[in-house]
């Protein structure tokens, strides 16, 4: 990149993040999370919601208009993840976007961006087996006549429980990456019960695929497979500040009326310290996933460092402000029914997906030579 980073939001992401605004304080409350989590059945996010959405535009929001999108940038997007994030909403929005920057690149299966973009299905994205290790190990395929064989366990599949087809990616005899569509239903699913309640399930299957299961790339499985990583982990970033900023913004409106000794808690200076440390870390990790979106837009060579880059400082952005939200809320904090601990919940969750701040800081400084 090297046009200095845009750190004001444009017309564009005002009007989008306004619009976003008014149409969760309607119908996405924080609170219906318990709702999901204890409702039996329910599959875990608002189907209604997630047609509104794709109803807006907002799916295919930085697709090109050849690929049905509005040709908008990937930052427009970002600024809807972050408002988004501050609600903890459940919707498969990381699988969208994850499955739809896979699709984009490839040469066959790109009738699913049409179906993902109207909100018709979702679809999951099955690839960890140890830990954060993104090749395949034990998921293999073989040729089997004119088809594959594939055969394997995929864990802690997002939005799996609830999605039309499912893309998992395998290793074939020579070592190299491939990636397949399967619808769904064909797999034995497993429901996890996760932390933060959203909808997952690990994955197990020994399957006999036709060849036209196999999803090609014009630039070949790895690469792409390496860049929608990096995309995802960078909106998956843009969620996690959105988080930080509402659980600080409920932190401070606490300290302000929360009174001890007759004065409100926000009037003692330690307490002000260390929300002044919050809101300092999490500008600096705005600006960190502003400058990862801007890569992404550039098509810069260093995609992986700003994506290493954005997704470490939101692990330990995230980390530091759930963590001091609980604390500065006292005994309320660590109730059940005060919003604030779902934001620590989720932390949990984003932090082990596609990477925690450890993998993420070696990555990025093993691709900077260091």
């Amino acid at each position: 990149m090297t046009q200095p980073l845009k750190l004001v939001p444009s017309e564009d992401q005002v009007t989008l993040c306004k619009q976003a605004q008014g149409l969760l304080t309607q119908q996405a409350p924080v609170a219906r999370l318990r709702h999901y989590r204890d409702t039996a059945g329910h599959p875990g996010f608002d189907a209604g919601l997630w047609g509104k959405i794709a109803g807006l535009g907002w799916i295919h929001l930085h697709l090109t208009e050849e690929e049905g999108g509005a040709g908008l940038p990937f930052a427009d997007l970002c600024a809807l993840q972050e408002q988004f994030g501050k609600v903890l909403a459940p919707e498969p929005w990381l699988s969208a976007v994850w499955a739809t920057e896979l699709l984009r690149r490839s040469s066959s299966h790109r009738r699913l961006l049409a179906g993902i973009s109207e909100g018709l299905h979702s679809v999951a994205v099955a690839w960890q087996e140890h830990r954060y290790d993104r090749t395949p190990k034990t998921t293999s395929c073989k040729r089997a006549g004119a088809g594959w064989h594939l055969s394997g366990t995929k864990r802690h599949v997002l939005d799996a429980p609830d999605a039309a087809y499912t893309l998992i990616t395998a290793v074939d005899g020579d070592g190299a990456i491939r990636l397949f569509c399967v619808e769904t239903a064909t797999l034995e699913a497993t429901r996890e019960q996760r932390m933060d309640g959203r909808p997952a399930a690990t994955l197990t299957f020994a399957l006999e695929l036709p060849a036209t299961a196999e999803v090609t790339f014009y630039e070949g499985a790895e690469l792409a497979w390496a860049q929608a990583c990096d995309v995802a982990s960078i909106a998956l970033s843009a969620q996690m500040v959105g988080a930080a900023q509402a659980a600080l913004d409920m932190t401070v409106e606490y300290l302000k009326i929360r009174q001890q000794f007759g004065v409100a808690i926000g009037t003692f200076q330690a307490l002000q310290h260390r929300a002044a440390k919050m809101f300092i870390e999490l500008e600096l990790t705005r600006s960190a996933v502003i400058g990862a979106a801007a890569a992404v837009d550039a098509g810069s060579d260093e995609l992986a460092r700003y994506a290493s880059l954005a997704k470490a400082r939101a692990c330990e952005t995230l980390s530091l402000i759930a963590h001091e939200a609980i604390q500065l809320h006292g005994g309320i904090g660590v109730t059940d029914e005060h919003d604030i601990g779902l934001y620590l919940k989720r932390w949990r969750g984003d932090d082990a997906l596609l990477g925690d701040a450890s993998w993420h800081r070696q990555r990025w400084a093993e691709l900077g030579g260091y």
